[in-house]
């Protein structure tokens, strides 16, 4: 069988609905759920607009928070649940006071889940990324140039890759990882361990 893409705003909470109540009946199930969607805009404490930090937590927390809900009842025996944190949600970092309490956000709703889904041997696990090379960051205002300090700062000497990103989300979801439950494993160069 091969795979298709679904377009889905994570903060359309109906649109999301739809997305799994049409899985749903057509009898699908699903092994793994990454909730991944995000989105970052930054500022300090004293310029954080109200706009902003609602867009933050309807995206960042109230969509993945109903994703999983809405996706209980297609998720198979045994499945996998992994969401997307981030370092920020237990770093004290400048301009991120928002964005970081959603991300906090999220690591709380992993362990709650965690506890809830664990006896339907389903588990939840989150991944907390450091600095990595997406698109995010042009968007969020971080030039090229502006790389090299940020690299400069990780203990690892460089920004991490989505590659590096993604093969920790798939060993989560593995058989590799079964004993791995309600937990949050940092991809980040050693940003927030060192």
């Amino acid at each position: 069988t091969g795979a298709h893409g679904i377009v889905c705003d994570a903060a359309d909470l109906e649109r999301t609905k739809e997305v799994f109540l049409t899985l749903s009946s057509q009898n699908e199930t699903l092994d793994v759920l990454f909730l991944n969607a995000g989105i970052a805009p930054l500022a300090p404490l004293e310029e954080t607009t109200q706009n902003d930090f609602d867009a933050l937590w309807a995206t960042n927390v109230r969509g993945p928070y109903f994703a999983l809900q809405y996706a209980l009842p297609v998720l198979a025996p045994g499945a996998r649940v992994v969401v997307n944190t981030s370092i920020v949600g237990s770093k004290g970092m400048a301009n991120t006071s928002a964005y970081a309490a959603t991300k906090a956000a999220l690591r709380a709703s992993v362990r709650v889940a965690a506890a809830e889904l664990g006896p339907r041997c389903i588990r939840v696990n989150a991944i907390s990324p450091g600095y990595t090379r997406t698109p995010i960051l042009g968007k969020i205002g971080i030039a090229e140039e502006d790389l090299g300090p940020m690299a400069d700062s990780v203990p690892l000497g460089r920004i991490g890759t989505p590659e590096e990103i993604a093969h920790a989300v798939c060993f989560l979801a593995s058989a590799e990882a079964s004993y791995i439950h309600g937990g949050e494993l940092d991809v980040d160069g050693g940003l927030a361990q060192i």
